[in-house]
This record gives C-alpha cells, structure tokens and sequence, in this order.
C-alpha cells in the first residue's frame, strides 16, 4: 500500500475527472507509436525491408537521410509504412508525410507539409502557427536540431521540397532518421544522401506467387495450372 500511495499520477482534485481522462489518451497516444496498414501478403516484404533495414544503422548516433528510388507503383510507399511500423517504438518524435507530390503543388502546400512536420515531431498541434515556408525552415532548425527524429517524406518530386522540409542533416538532433522516397535518384545525389536504396520489381518466383495468391488464393499455382501461370507471368 506504501508503495502504491508513492507512485506518480494525476491529480484530479481541481479538475473535472473528464477532462483528466482525456490528458491521460492523449499522453497514452504520444507514447504507444501509431500503427500504419500494411498488407500483411504483400510478396517480397522481408527481403526488401531487411535490406532497407540495414542501411539505417539506428544503433548509430549520426544524423542519416536515407533514399528510397524506383519506379512508380513499384512499391516504394508500402516498404516504408512496413519500415515505420517496424522501428518507430524506437523513436518519439515521428512524422510521416505522404503525397507530397500532390500536396505541395503550391507554396501552401509546402507550408501545410511544414507545418505538419513541427505538430508531428513535436506535439504542438494548434500551439504553433507559421506564416510562411522561409519562417518554416528557420522554426524547423530551431527546434528540431536537438531532438531525435524519425522522419518520412513520401513521393518527393522536386528539389525545392526537399531544401524546405530536410535541407540539412544539420537540422535534426543525433540519432535522426529521415527516409524519403522519390522516382527521381537525381534528387537524392544532388541533394547530398548517401544512403539509397532502389526497390526493384519482383523477380519471377515474387510476381508468380503474386499472381496465385489472387487467382488460387495460395502462393503455388492450382493443380494442372502449374504452365498456364508461368506464362502469364
């Protein structure tokens, strides 16, 4: 009972019980990362993510950009959901910014993708507003080069998102991660990542068993249907 009475809590004295309750989910939800949907059948998962894996060396305490390049539709956005689920119980400042392509299309697009990153990274949603995408990079250098980030930047498609969102590896405290995936290898070289990794398309043995396990629902070709399958693939 002693030591039951000395544990830390909340008091709930001066405040409604409620509003206590609700603190309490939202600071559960800071901690328990955010779990993204994967595909749990998606063919050649593992061997592509453990190759990715390896280049991240989170047991390491540099700052590292890690590129992922590919062709379209190649499965560049599921490998690194898969990633995100996988080390994000690593990290407490995470950000995941998909479409960016799309999103940042106009110069408020590329604020709202700012913005989005300094709610993400360092829980100040609705606390902090910026006026404009240079008032953005000065604010993201300022308060995220001291604190270990995970972040991910999905379909980058030209420099300048790049130089505002990750310009520097200086930018994030040690321990950083930053992933980024793009069609473009060109944009990783100029914009100085040392790290890449291209997803390739599935070899033979991948795209048949893609292919059975929507036409047999199994990952071997049907009885008698073994010639048929290899050549539709």
């Amino acid at each position: 009972m002693r030591e039951a009475a000395n544990l830390a809590g909340y008091h709930v004295k001066d405040s409604y019980e409620s509003k206590v309750i609700d603190d309490i989910v939202e600071e559960i939800r800071g901690i328990i990362p955010k779990v993204l949907y994967v595909n749990k059948n998606i063919v050649g998962m593992d061997s592509r993510l453990e190759r990715l894996i390896s280049l991240l060396k989170i047991q390491f305490n540099d700052v590292r950009m890690i590129g992922v390049y590919g062709i379209g539709g190649v499965g560049k956005t599921t490998v690194i959901t898969a990633l995100h689920n996988k080390i994000s119980n690593q990290f407490k400042c995470i950000s995941f910014l998909t479409n960016i392509r799309e999103v940042s299309t106009k110069d408020s697009g590329l604020l709202k993708l700012q913005q989005q990153l300094l709610d993400d990274t360092l829980g100040v949603k609705g606390q902090l507003t910026l006026k404009n995408i240079q008032e953005g990079v000065e604010v993201i250098k300022d308060r995220l080069h001291s604190k270990k980030v995970l972040v991910f930047l999905d379909d980058i498609y030209n420099f300048r998102q790049l130089e505002h969102l990750v310009g520097e590896c200086a930018w994030f405290g040690p321990g950083s991660r930053i992933i980024i995936t793009t069609r473009r290898k060109d944009l990783l070289t100029r914009h100085g990542v040392d790290y890449m990794y291209e997803v390739d398309k599935l070899n033979i043995e991948e795209a048949l068993q893609l292919f059975c396990s929507y036409a047999f629902k199994q990952h071997l070709p049907g009885i008698g249907y073994g010639d048929l399958s290899n050549q539709v693939v």
